[in-house]
């Protein structure tokens, strides 16, 4: 199937310069039917991984793409305030954001994300794979290349 692989970290300033941009062009593709959408939380800043496990606990909660982007929108906003560095405050900043969460064992998903990682040769964020169906993988980093495949890919027919 086609996808969409973005790698991100919370706390990296280029990533939180994309989310806004990035967020209605996923939305758009996701509610197209265009491509599956991955996220992984690359471990770029010491806070990450407890941010990236609190994403997969919000994803578990609520399972739907629209609850999978409010996590996303809330964590941002939580790592561009800084303040947050534990996971009790974490847990109530969420909380506090409306944003639900269950936890469970998420070494299954981290070592997928690694490997994710490791195939497409990731090496910083904000990064994007782009699967399409018909024209094969595609790597694009940073904000203007991100958004600029993002929109050919939109704009391309959908394969069948």
């Amino acid at each position: 199937p086609c996808q969409v692989i973005v790698f991100t970290d919370y706390f990296c300033p280029p990533c939180q310069g994309l989310e806004p941009g990035l967020e209605p062009m996923l939305e758009q593709i996701h509610d197209r039917g265009r491509a599956e959408i991955v996220f992984v939380d690359m471990p770029i800043y010491k806070e990450t991984p407890l941010y990236a496990r609190y994403y997969l606990y919000a994803a578990n909660a609520g399972g739907s793409f629209k609850t999978v982007m409010d996590a996303r929108r809330a964590l941002f906003a939580i790592a561009r305030g800084k303040t947050v560095k534990d996971e009790e405050g974490l847990a109530r900043a969420l909380n506090e954001k409306g944003i639900a969460f269950k936890p469970y064992d998420p070494k299954p998903v981290f070592n997928a994300w690694n490997d994710l990682i490791r195939r497409h040769k990731v090496q910083g964020t904000p990064s994007c794979v782009i699967n399409d169906c018909r024209a094969g993988a595609s790597r694009h980093v940073g904000h203007d290349d991100i958004l600029q495949a993002l929109s050919r890919f939109m704009m391309k027919p959908k394969s069948s």
